[in-house]
């Protein structure tokens, strides 16, 4: 499978959110689990995010971020923020698959982001366009647009 490239603007976004050291990336779920028992009534209005804090690839101890989308701040308690996050440059890629084979549009996006004379610059964003529920990592009808936040060189 090919994964397209897109080098765009993303606009500020408010976001509600929750941030842990987690084991490892397959057990981000379990965050998600904390974050939307936490939420209440509160109106998501938009895709879930996850965002990925670590400066460089890490299999274990993942600083890692869950949130949900919102049109404007809300008065959250502790464990959750709210904040906006920032106006971005971002290279972006779509996966259509399973969690399990996100790897090769990692591979693709990172390999784009070196050879067009890029580098990150911000926590990579991962963004939940389509999930079934009950979720599971082999659902092929996954869809999680990735979004790396980039400068040039």
């Amino acid at each position: 499978m090919t994964n397209e490239v897109l080098l765009k603007e993303v606009a500020p976004q408010w976001v509600v959110s929750l941030r842990e050291i987690i084991p490892a990336h397959r057990t981000i779920g379990a965050l998600f689990g904390k974050l939307y028992g936490a939420l209440g009534p509160l109106p998501a209005e938009g895709p879930g995010v996850a965002l990925f804090h670590d400066t460089e690839y890490k299999e274990q101890n993942v600083d890692a971020e869950v949130g949900v989308y919102l049109s404007q701040s809300h008065s959250v308690n502790e464990p959750l923020k709210t904040y906006q996050l920032p106006d971005v440059l971002v290279a972006s890629t779509v996966h259509h698959g399973p969690f399990d084979s996100i790897g090769a549009a990692y591979g693709a996006l990172l390999r784009w982001i070196e050879t067009n004379g890029y580098r990150s610059a911000g926590p990579t964003r991962e963004l939940f366009l389509h999930v079934t529920v009950p979720v599971t990592r082999e659902d092929p009808s996954n869809v999680t647009e990735i979004q790396v936040p980039v400068e040039k060189i």
